[in-house]
């Protein structure tokens, strides 16, 4: 246990002379902050992900805000990306189903769950929540190349 703090505290000093060595005291520059993709952006705005890009999705329902939905319902990434889903359930049992992809993961009311992607196929394919398709919980994810 003391190895490790020691080795810590080691790697924290290493840093902070590094910082002075290179700062050497200057004003600090703003650093132009990047964004995970937007689900919804138009493919030329979409740069290729490397992987440890996060989409947040909230599987809605009657028990929580009235519709069953999937809050986004429209999804656009390029060939190749890596996305990882981060999908919540509000109160009841969702799936997030895309068969052409192959996806199919599924969530309860009150959870969260994680799983990633690699879009590897380019088209247009519908998601469904299957316990709730006929109540019109449906989208789309378009995979451009």
């Amino acid at each position: 246990m003391q190895r490790r703090v020691t080795l810590v505290l080691a790697a924290l000093l290493g840093l902070a002379f590094a910082g002075l060595a290179c700062g050497g005291g200057a004003e600090p520059t703003a650093r132009p902050t990047t964004a995970a993709p937007t689900p919804t952006a138009a493919p030329a705005a979409a740069p290729p992900s490397r992987g440890g890009d996060v989409v947040k999705v909230e599987n809605q329902d009657p028990g929580g805000t009235g519709d069953y939905k999937f809050v986004p319902a429209e999804f656009t990434f390029r060939l190749g990306d890596t996305i990882t889903f981060e999908m919540s359930g509000e109160t009841e049992f969702h799936t997030f189903t895309v068969d052409d992809l192959g996806i199919d993961e599924v969530v309860d009311g009150g959870e969260v769950v994680t799983f990633e992607v690699t879009f590897d196929k380019p088209g247009e394919f519908e998601l469904i929540c299957i316990t709730h398709q006929a109540h019109g919980m449906t989208g789309t994810i378009t995979v451009t190349e």
